[in-house]
């Protein structure tokens, strides 16, 4: 009795089961060997790869909240668990014992490993995002296993690979230039429109999501260039087509130097990321902060120097350096790893004289760290045999097969997640641009059932609710209704409580992100006057706030507001001051320390010395703002009326009392002031145990504070 045997699935023939079986049976087997053919499966997964790996650098997701980073990521992320799944199954069926290796996998997966430590010491929120965002862990993983079936598909699939990125970088070099020659005046360019856009442009855009990305890329790709240039030259072959690539792509990279002349990228400069580096190493010595969490490091450890910049409103959730930003995530033994693999290499590449491959391994490593920019600098390791040649590996078909399997379907499945929790989030903001208020409720909802540990969709959440909640009791009030009704009363508790709640799930999952914090205080202050403990509750949160940002000013003029709205005309001042020590040019800062101090000069009216003394330091905290602010300006109008006011009540005290000696004035600056309370028949019944703020161990303070007393 024959048999067939197909990829374990055996077929009898002879007196078994009849010809119609016989024939289905047979027929079955065939298809299954067609659909199975090895080559086929190859040239399956392979092709796949190249148009993930071709186009990731320049791939954005119109649908996605974040139309760049967690497009690109996500895209990457997706296409590559497609890609090992087929790769795995491959293996699996055909029953491959071997693969290949490189040596600069060992290092990275040793990165890995010392990233994977790290990762455990972040808070739930930070593991979040190191996953699904760059640059994290995730990344990491996806850059490592993208290098990884590069180095199965070979050095033809390499070459080819090489060919699609030239091609993308052309387009790129194209698209910079048509860039610059558009007249400033006609950005923001909205794409298709400005109600729902999926892409906007402007002077610093670019496909691969900044210019500092984009130049790095081009100009990898035109170092390549330029040596095919020169190898076709030398074997005396036609030359005329690299030459024209070269061209092409030298354009886009001097395009993009050029860019960043005219419109520098924001960025935080180099001197306070070193000092964030030295911060975290005395704090954080042998993990760092976690790896892709340099967001807390930024607030915790920047120094004072940071807020004289231009960028001094804006956080950075990466470093302009990307080996100073592995160093605070992963601590000293993240730096040793890293050093150790950098020399072994670095030293294999200077004994193989190539030159052009160190510098652009120096230019990657020490620029951020994008994943185009490590995409293509494997490829070209992988591509020159002469440096750590490739191994190969034996190894049981069940398990990498299996193993494979099992990681590339986690992987898309988590990655199908991120992709429509964005898609949900992004769809919420179409709908508050559309003014339903319900549609962007229920999309934050899902969004957020998709990706619990999230944050920022927290935090976003959190703000809905309570626009809503402002949203119901301003119709009640515009409809003329003395008291709001129970129903009424009802929903505004429900939204409050749910705002706060969600606020507070925000601070739990990254307990040391200050604005997490300064969130949980802004609902905090919406509610004084409505439900009872709400300024205290608030002022516990900016505290905790200012904490963990030592030299952010903005929350140390909402506490000043918070007691200038109170009356605590003194407490506002101190805050007031402290918010122009670590910000010296800021205008509003010194707006309120002025009339902070004029309000406690009335106070003292009966003390004629005291009067004049504070009236004095109001007179100049109002002159030090007014130099700060653009004297065309109805802001400028409004403080020079206001100090004129003020300069004439001085004047008359002084020509009844003789001016007395007094210490040299120290200006400053204000905030704006907490509106007034509302009636007690706007009050809303809430359950205060849902709303009080959570408990908080006293935070260490960085030694760096020291700087600021």
């Amino acid at each position: 009795m024959s048999r067939v045997s197909i990829i374990g699935l055996r077929v009898k023939r002879g007196r078994v089961g009849r010809p119609t079986t016989l024939y289905c049976r047979a027929f079955f087997v065939i298809i299954v060997d067609w659909i199975m053919y090895r080559k086929w499966v190859g040239k399956l997964w392979k092709g796949i790869l190249l148009v993930v790996l071709g186009l990731s650098p320049v791939f954005f997701s119109p649908w996605m909240f974040d139309v760049q980073g967690a497009g690109k990521q996500s895209f990457l992320w997706m296409g590559v668990s497609l890609c090992l799944i087929l790769w795995a199954g491959e293996a699996l069926i055909f029953r491959e014992k071997k693969f290949n290796w490189h040596v600069f996998l060992t290092w990275w997966l040793a990165l890995i490993a010392v990233a994977g430590v790290s990762f455990f010491t972040m808070s739930l929120g930070a593991r979040t995002r190191s996953v699904y965002y760059p640059w994290g862990i995730g990344s990491m993983v996806v850059v490592f296993l993208s290098w990884f079936l590069v180095l199965q598909a070979g050095k033809n699939f390499i070459s080819k690979l090489l060919v699609f990125w030239k091609m993308v970088g052309m387009v790129v070099s194209v698209l910079s230039l048509l860039i610059i020659l558009i007249p400033v005046s006609k950005f923001p360019i909205n794409i298709p429109n400005a109600s729902v856009p999926w892409l906007v442009l402007n002077g610093q855009f670019s496909l691969l999501g900044s210019v500092v990305a984009e130049l790095i890329f081009l100009s990898v790709l035109c170092v390549v260039a330029c040596l095919r240039l020169r190898g076709s030259y030398k074997r005396g072959e036609k030359y005329l087509h690299w030459t024209a690539v070269a061209s092409v792509l030298l354009v886009g990279v001097l395009i993009n130097v050029y860019r960043l002349y005219r419109a520098p990228m924001a960025m935080l400069d180099i001197v306070n990321t070193w000092v964030i580096f030295t911060e975290t190493l005395k704090q954080k010595v042998w993990l760092g902060l976690g790896v892709g969490n340099f967001i807390e490091g930024f607030f915790r450890f920047r120094s004072n120097t940071y807020n004289l910049s231009p960028n001094w409103a804006m956080s950075f959730t990466f470093a302009p350096s990307g080996i100073l930003q592995w160093g605070i995530e992963t601590g000293l033994v993240g730096c040793v790893v890293f050093l150790l693999g950098a020399l072994r290499g670095g030293v294999e590449i200077i004994r193989q004289r190539r030159w052009w491959l160190l510098a652009i391994a120096i230019v990657v490593f020490a620029l951020p760290w994008y994943a185009s920019s490590f995409l293509v600098l494997g490829s070209l390791l992988f591509l020159d045999d002469s440096l750590m040649k490739k191994v190969e590996v034996k190894s049981g078909n069940w398990i990498f097969g299996g193993v494979g399997i099992i990681l590339g379907l986690t992987m898309l499945w988590f990655g199908a997640k991120v992709v429509l929790a964005e898609y949900f989030w992004k769809n919420s903001l179409i709908m508050v641009s559309r003014n339903d208020g319900n549609g962007a409720y229920t999309s934050q909802q899902k969004a957020i059932s998709l990706m619990l540990e999230n944050s920022d969709f927290r935090k976003g959440f959190s703000q809905t609710n309570f626009a809503l909640a402002k949203s119901v009791l301003a119709s009640a009030q515009g409809s003329g209704e003395k008291e709001l009704s129970a129903e009424n009363q009802q929903i505004v508790s429900t939204l409050l409580t749910q705002a706060v709640s969600e606020a507070k799930s925000a601070v739990a999952l990254e307990p040391n992100i200050s604005t997490n914090w300064e969130n949980l205080a802004v609902l905090y202050r919406g509610m004084i006057g409505v439900v009872d403990g709400s300024f205290d509750w608030a002022l516990q949160a900016y505290t905790q706030a200012t904490i963990l940002d030592i030299v952010g000013p903005n929350a140390r003029v909402e506490v000043g507001g918070l007691y200038y709205g109170a009356g605590n005309f003194e407490m506002a001042a101190k805050s007031f001051e402290e918010a122009v020590r670590v910000k010296p040019d800021l205008a509003n800062a010194w707006y309120n320390l002025a009339w902070a101090n004029y309000n406690l000069a009335l106070a003292t009216k009966a003390n004629p010395a005291m009067y004049s003394q504070k009236l004095n330091m109001a007179v100049g905290y109002m002159q030090q703002s007014l130099a700060l602010v653009d004297p065309t300006s109805a802001d400028f109008e409004r403080a020079n009326g206001e100090l004129s006011t003020w300069k004439g009540e001085l004047d008359k005290l002084n020509t009844k009392n003789p001016e007395p000696e007094r210490e040299p004035e120290t200006l400053k600056r204000p905030e704006r002031i907490i509106s007034p309370v509302v009636g007690t028949e706007e009050r809303v019944n809430v359950d205060l145990n849902k709303l009080e703020p959570p408990k908080v161990e006293p935070t260490q303070v960085a030694s760096q504070s020291a700087e600021l007393n």
